[in-house]
């Protein structure tokens, strides 16, 4: 965590000034620190990447429990894993291309990962859909201011964080829920070339520890949607990013037609309804500080996951169930 990242965090619970015990430096970065709020709230910095989680989301880490799973797998079931680990993926069914990726990444062959995993993606969400995605990421690109703070929301595998990298950001900031996550993040950061250092930080969209209009850039690829939704949250959230804003919200997603009521029932049952479709989602955004509009656009078919092979119970994407046409979306809040 760079230096210059302690001015703008504060307390996720309190939002409280932070007070900072750092034990660790190499150069301008911190490596290893403690920090607390007046209300006794504690939060860490440990290898470089800064935990300041809500206390109330819990110790839940999807991307460890798939780890392991897939760690399990591997120690246990040597077939299993000499295909996925082949020399080539020669042989292996569209998902199972998906997953070995994952696989490489957990032996440590990054560079094999990486290489392979734009084909495995084409291979499991089709051409014209990745081509979408490319073309949404490209947008955001271009657009993001070339100075200040900028922050992507969910980053995961670093999907549009990776587009971001060479933009002349004076701080640039991924955040995850899962720690796990960001540990593979700074592992595929490390062979990525030589680019700007990433700061990496493990924060809640719902209660981020940011200061109050600090964030020049906040950007996120599908992080609405995935984002753990109860009841009434997402205009409490949408607040709490317009909250730490001071610039521009490029949120880059993928919205359901209205008349498919297959995943139209499945959204409402998940409360994602106002978040999977255009106009709801706009609407909200207005409501709750931004004006919001759609500037990027591009219609593509969808399909369902494929079956994996040599993982019968295990599924990449839970949606869509069934093919249909959606329209990847950069929606631009101000």
């Amino acid at each position: 965590m760079h230096n210059a990242l302690v001015e703008i965090l504060c307390c996720p619970v309190c939002r409280g000034s932070l007070r900072w015990h750092i034990t660790e430096r190499e150069g301008g970065w911190i490596q290893r620190a403690e920090a607390t709020c007046s209300g006794g709230h504690a939060f860490e910095v440990r290898d470089g990447i800064a935990d300041l989680l809500h206390p109330a989301h819990g110790s839940s880490d999807l991307w460890q429990t798939g780890s392991t799973a897939l760690q399990g797998v591997l120690s246990q079931q040597p077939d299993v894993a000499a295909r996925l680990l082949a020399p080539t993926p020669d042989g292996l069914c569209a998902a199972d291309r998906f997953f070995r990726v994952f696989a490489l990444e957990a032996r440590g062959r990054m560079l094999e990962a990486l290489s392979e995993e734009e084909p495995a993606s084409i291979a499991v969400y089709g051409v014209e859909l990745r081509r979408a995605f490319e073309e949404a990421a490209a947008f955001v690109q271009s657009s993001v201011t070339p100075q200040g703070v900028a922050v992507d929301l969910a980053s995961g595998r670093g999907t549009l964080l990776r587009h971001l990298l060479d933009a002349p950001s004076r701080l640039l900031v991924a955040t995850d829920i899962s720690l796990t996550g960001l540990q593979s993040l700074r592992r595929r950061l490390a062979v990525m070339g030589d680019h700007p250092p990433v700061n990496l930080l493990v924060a809640d969209a719902h209660r981020l520890p940011f200061a109050d209009e600090s964030i020049d850039t906040l950007t996120t690829w599908a992080g609405l949607p995935n984002i753990d939704w109860e009841a009434g949250q997402p205009a409490d959230t949408l607040r709490e990013l317009r909250r730490v804003t001071r610039g521009e919200f490029y949120n880059a997603q993928t919205f359901y037609p209205l008349d498919d009521l297959v995943h139209r029932h499945m959204f409402e049952a998940s409360s994602l309804s106002a978040i999977m479709y255009e106009t709801p989602l706009l609407n909200l955004m207005r409501q709750t500080g931004w004006a919001a509009s759609i500037e990027m656009r591009q219609d593509a078919m969808a399909y369902p996951s494929p079956p994996s092979e040599l993982f019968p119970d295990w599924q990449i994407d839970l949606v869509p169930v069934r093919e249909t046409r959606v329209s990847v979306c950069v929606v631009v809040g101000r």
